[in-house]
């Protein structure tokens, strides 16, 4: 029997890390948003949401209020975390 091919979470646009974990922009429906909560391999913890954003823009700006220490991780970093594939 063939394993299943682990494909990279399309819906992924952002990854950022700050002191407060890992939060992520997605992308579903036609908007963005921004989901927070979560460890170092893009797992849920206590998930919060805010969005839909009309923007990649807006949401990148609205995750900097809560969170202006954050940096983006790049995405051959995130990629193959656990949470970012299925």
């Amino acid at each position: 029997m063939a394993k299943k091919q682990m494909k990279v979470n399309p819906y992924i646009r952002g990854v950022f890390k700050d002191g407060n974990g890992t939060a992520m922009i997605e992308a579903t429906n036609g908007k963005y948003w921004n989901k927070y909560g979560y460890d170092g391999n893009l797992k849920p913890k206590a998930p919060a949401i805010a969005g839909g954003f009309r923007t990649y823009g807006e949401a990148e700006r609205a995750l900097h209020k809560h969170r202006p220490t954050a940096q983006r991780m790049t995405r051959d970093k995130w990629k193959n975390l656990p949470g970012a594939r299925w």
